[in-house]
C-alpha cells in the first residue's frame, strides 16, 4: 500500500480500535488506525506493533501445543528496571503479576524485549531450570522441565543479547537485572505451597528426603550472558530495529530447538571464550530457514541441537 493509501486508511478508521484476539483475554492486544502509520517506510514499530506480532506468534505456537516459550510484552524490562534490588516481598505485586499462573521454569526459551535510546533489542533466556543442574541433586531422578533433556542438554542456563546496531543497548545490566529477577522469582515459587512449579516441585524432593535444600544463586557463573550483536545483520538504518527483533523471536520459535548449549565457557575474568564450531548441520534439513541463517552466522554461536 502507498503511504497516501496508508494515510486515507489510517483517517477512514480514526475513533476505531481493534483487540487481538478478538475474544480478548488475558495479554490481548488493543490497536487504534494510528498504530497503522507505524507500517509505512521510514518509521519504526511501536510497543503495539510488537505486541501484536508477538501474540500471533504465541497463539500459533499453542495451536501445536507448545509451552515451551514465554513471550514478556515490551513494558516488563522497563518495571524490572525500575524494582529495587531487594528480596521479594507481599508488596511486589507489580513484578509477580507478570507470571500470574505462569512457571516461567518450565518455558525453555523466554523472550524479553529492550526498548531504550529510541531502539529494540532482544534478550533471549534460554532453560531456566537448568540452575539447578549446577546444584547438588535431590536424592530423586534428575528433574527437567520442558521437553524430556537427554544426557548431552543444556547443564546451566544461558541468556543470549541479539542486537541489529551494535553497542547501542549495554546488556550488561540487563543481564544482571534478569539474574536478580530470576533469583527472586524462583526462592518466591519455592516457598508458595499454593501453587505447584518446578521450584516447588524441586524444593519437595529434598524436604522428602529428609535433606537441607540448597541455595539456588542466578550469579553470572550459573547464567551467563553472551553479546552476539558481532555475529548478527546488522541494520542498515535508524528504524528497522523493530523488524529485526520481531525476526529474531520468530526464527528462535520456528526453528524451536531442543536446547541451546554454549560451545565455550567462562575464564577467570568472568568473560566468554569461544571454542570455534561449526553449527550448519545442527537443524533438521526440514527446516531450511534456519539451516540457511546459520550458515550466515557460522560460529561461533551457542550450539543448537534438534
Amino acid at each position: 500500500m502507498t503511504k497516501d493509501g496508508m494515510c486515507k486508511l489510517s483517517s477512514l478508521l480514526t475513533g476505531v480500535k481493534c483487540t487481538f484476539p478478538p475474544n480478548g483475554g488475558k495479554g490481548c492486544v488493543e490497536m487504534i488506525a494510528e498504530d497503522l502509520a507505524r507500517l509505512e517506510d521510514n518509521n519504526m514499530l511501536n510497543d503495539t506493533c510488537m505486541a501484536f506480532f508477538m501474540k500471533c506468534l504465541e497463539l500459533e505456537l499453542l495451536q501445536h501445543n507448545n509451552h515451551r516459550h514465554h513471550f514478556f510484552n515490551t513494558f516488563f524490562l522497563k518495571m524490572l528496571q525500575e524494582a529495587p534490588l531487594k528480596p521479594y516481598n507481599d508488596n511486589d505485586s507489580r513484578l509477580m503479576k507478570w507470571t500470574k499462573g505462569v512457571d516461567i521454569f518450565q518455558k525453555d526459551y523466554i523472550y524479553v524485549p529492550i526498548h531504550g535510546g529510541i531502539h529494540w533489542s532482544l534478550v533471549l533466556i534460554c532453560h531456566p531450570s537448568a540452575i539447578i543442574n549446577q546444584l547438588l541433586q535431590p536424592p530423586v531422578k534428575k528433574m527437567a522441565a520442558g521437553r524430556a533433556l537427554s544426557k548431552n542438554g543444556p547443564d546451566k542456563p544461558l541468556m543470549l543479547h541479539l542486537d541489529s546496531l551494535s553497542g547501542t543497548h549495554d546488556p550488561a545490566p540487563i543481564f544482571q537485572k534478569l539474574r536478580w529477577y530470576l533469583e527472586q522469582e524462583w526462592k518466591w515459587r519455592m516457598n508458595n505451597a499454593m501453587e505447584e512449579s518446578v521450584p516447588r516441585t524441586w524444593k519437595n524432593s529434598f524436604l522428602a528426603a529428609g535433606v537441607q535444600v540448597p541455595e539456588v544463586r542466578f550469579s553470572k557463573q550459573m547464567l551467563p550472558g553472551i553479546s552476539m550483536a558481532s555475529r548478527l545483520p546488522q541494520q542498515d538504518d535508524s528504524v528497522d530495529c523493530g523488524l529485526f527483533l520481531l525476526s529474531y523471536i520468530d526464527f528462535f520459535s520456528a526453528a524451536d530447538p531442543m536446547y541451546v548449549l554454549a560451545a565455550g565457557g567462562l575464564d577467570s575474568t568472568g568473560t566468554f571464550s569461544w571454542s570455534r564450531r561449526n553449527v550448519i548441520n545442527m537443524f533438521p534439513k526440514h527446516c531450511p530457514y534456519a539451516r540457511t541463517l546459520c550458515i550466515h552466522l557460522h560460529s561461533p554461536w551457542p550450539s543448537f541441537h534438534q
